[in-house]
């Protein structure tokens, strides 16, 4: 009787700790936006994302003759799983782990800033040509007790790398073009 008792709370005891274990799940939702879950806890985009076909279209990293094209990546190993608030040009987008965002703007300066929890973690400045393609990361300082965040500038093969590991997001164009 006794072996049955202890066989009995193993079991339940084993299966109880499995449900913490769950491995994240990443996807498309019903409504159009993108999640990924940790345990019981699911992380989504606030709108809607671009369609699959969208995203491989922005992802064979065409050149716009008119255009930059700037792409905002977060994809770092140990990153956090906060959202991060990223600005362009006023244009927000709150990114995730693993997630990229394309923007096609005039050439000329822009400015990118990046928040996390209201604060402003990031400024950057960039300058570019129409044609050209620049690569921004979400860059994550992690510590003990917390995660802060910054923005730098990747090389190409860097920045085409993290993004075709990505989940693309946002593909904004900003601006009129003449």
């Amino acid at each position: 009787m006794r072996f049955v008792l202890i066989f009995f709370v193993l079991i339940v005891g084993c299966s109880m700790l499995s449900g913490c274990a769950t491995a994240r799940i990443k996807g498309y939702q019903p409504d159009g936006r993108y999640c990924f879950r940790i345990s019981k806890m699911a992380v989504c985009t606030t709108d809607p994302i671009p369609s699959l076909q969208q995203e491989s279209m922005a992802k064979r990293f065409e050149g716009d003759p008119s255009r930059q094209i700037v792409w905002v990546v977060r994809n770092a190993k140990y990153d956090a799983y906060d959202k991060v608030s990223v600005s362009v040009n006023g244009i927000q987008i709150k990114m995730l782990h693993d997630t990229v965002a394309r923007f096609a703007l005039m050439p000329g300066s822009h400015h990118i800033t990046a928040l996390h929890r209201s604060s402003e973690v990031g400024k950057l400045a960039i300058d570019g040509k129409a044609g050209e393609q620049i690569f921004v990361e979400v860059h994550p300082d992690i510590g003990i007790f917390s995660t802060d965040f910054s923005l730098r500038q990747l090389s190409d093969e860097e920045g085409r790398r993290k993004v075709l590991a990505s989940k693309l997001i946002l593909d904004q164009q900003i601006g009129s073009s003449l």
